[in-house]
């Protein structure tokens, strides 16, 4: 009887070691596999961060003003030219609405065109957003260019804006216009269409057009057909 409690325990032993083992074996595959995740998710964390990284130094080297928004229109980075461009400081940005940046009057349809950008993402140069105005801290309206891009980070969605601020341009424009306006000959601007785009009042006397009559006129049309070639 002595015996066979002794072979009964004994087989109780092998059996709870090999329970034993089964557990340690199970509880360290187990572990082995989180640290290989864990070191997955390091690793991804970490290319993040380097991605993120050069997204900021992009942004922040960048010659023209520059803004990142979220979904919600709340702009999460900027660089110093925009802070120069509207005068907030960068923590005076980072949480606020985009639409500070723009007029008042325009905000609500600012924010239905953002709307209409994150449903359908796609690159928007501002060749298809002329004469929109900017609005600084103090108020004071800008004029600007805007070009938009859709960016993905982290697994969500943002847009990128690219911000000029056309004032300095516009100035130069005008001084130019004024000097074309005030010439004593004939002056006009030609596209590479060959369409007058700019021209002054003494080629309109010369030609015996209405102000602004030539604009968008082929060049070649101010002359005869013998010598057009």
């Amino acid at each position: 009887e002595q015996r066979l409690l002794h072979t009964r325990s004994a087989a109780m032993q092998r059996r709870a070691d090999r329970v034993r083992v089964a557990v340690w074996t199970s509880t360290l595959l187990a572990l082995m596999a989180v640290l290989a995740a864990a070191r997955l998710v390091q690793r991804q964390l970490a290319g993040r961060r380097d991605a993120e990284g050069q997204l900021r130094s992009v942004i922040e080297s960048a010659p023209n003003g520059m803004v990142m928004v979220d979904p919600a229109g709340r702009i999460v980075l900027g660089n110093r030219q925009v802070e120069r461009v509207f005068g907030y400081s960068r923590a005076e940005l980072l949480g606020q609405l985009v639409d500070a940046l723009s007029p008042e009057r325009f905000r609500e349809h600012h924010r239905e065109l953002r709307a209409q950008f994150f449903a359908h993402p796609g690159h928007r140069p501002s060749e298809t957003m002329p004469d929109l105005l900017g609005r600084n801290k103090d108020g004071v309206e800008i004029p600007v260019e805007i070009e938009l891009s859709p960016i993905e980070t982290g697994g969500t969605s943002f847009v990128l804006a690219s911000i000029v601020d056309t004032r300095a341009r516009k100035r130069a424009d005008a001084r130019f216009r004024a000097a074309v306006e005030s010439s004593p000959s004939g002056m006009m601007m030609i596209d590479r269409a060959g369409k007058v785009v700019l021209t002054n009042r003494e080629s309109e006397r010369l030609f015996g057009y209405a102000p602004d009559g030539l604009l968008g006129r082929r060049f070649e049309s101010l002359f005869p057909v013998r010598v057009r070639e």
